[in-house]
């Protein structure tokens, strides 16, 4: 049977909190006449604003609310671009993630992305993971925990690992399916939530390099 592991983005692929240091630290030096505390409540209020707003991170609305309330006069438009640059963000994926996906698709492993978010930004976080996803098989939705069935359906006839680090979307996902296997990578802000349903997950690893062997089956 063919195998298929869908992966999540944030804290899965991508070092979030990685993201956010340099962003932060990004918007220090271009906010270089803004006290740093001050501007560091400034960029929290704008963050959590945006999350409240959207359910997700969205760049631009975030760099509107960062200016509006520094009054610094930028452009939010070229803010957002001169921040949020390919670069950097590409530079936010984990280290292992490359060789990982390397590794993978030498055992014949079918990849593909089932993520919360904004998707032409979440796209922007793996555009350097392209050559190993095709389209069809890159799931991001607004909030994916309500396209869980539908998405699964799509590989009725396939062996699927679903990587996440949110244990409600691995919860569900056995629950729509209880042939799935699922796979906890415990780090980042959820990885001290509460672990209730234990039979519900089928492994717990740290980093990417952990998920190689429950793949293959060893």
């Amino acid at each position: 049977m063919n195998k298929v592991a869908l992966f999540d983005i944030d804290y899965t692929l991508f070092d979030t909190d990685r993201f956010i240091a340099e962003y932060r630290k990004l918007l220090k030096k271009r906010f270089s006449d803004v006290d740093a505390n001050k501007l560091m409540e400034i960029v929290e209020d704008a963050y959590q604003k945006t999350r409240r707003k959207f359910g997700y991170f969205e760049s631009l609305y975030f760099c509107k609310e960062v200016v509006a309330a520094s009054q610094s006069g930028l452009n939010p438009e070229e803010l957002e671009r001169d921040i949020f640059s390919d670069k950097m963000i590409e530079e936010s994926l984990y280290k292992e993630t490359m060789p990982v996906f390397h590794e993978l698709q030498k055992l014949g492993i079918q990849f593909g992305i089932f993520s919360t978010g904004h998707i032409s930004f979440q796209k922007r976080k793996i555009k350097s993971l392209e050559k190993f996803l095709p389209p069809e098989h890159i799931h991001i939705f607004a909030l994916k925990d309500n396209e869980i069935g539908s998405v699964l359906k799509q590989y009725s006839d396939s062996q699927v690992f679903l990587i996440d680090d949110y244990l409600p979307v691995l919860y569900a996902a056995k629950k729509a399916d209880d042939a799935l296997t699922t796979i906890w990578v415990k780090r980042g802000r959820f990885s001290e939530m509460e672990h209730i349903e234990k039979d519900m997950i089928d492994g717990t690893v740290s980093n990417l390099e952990e998920i190689v062997p429950i793949l293959v089956g060893e």
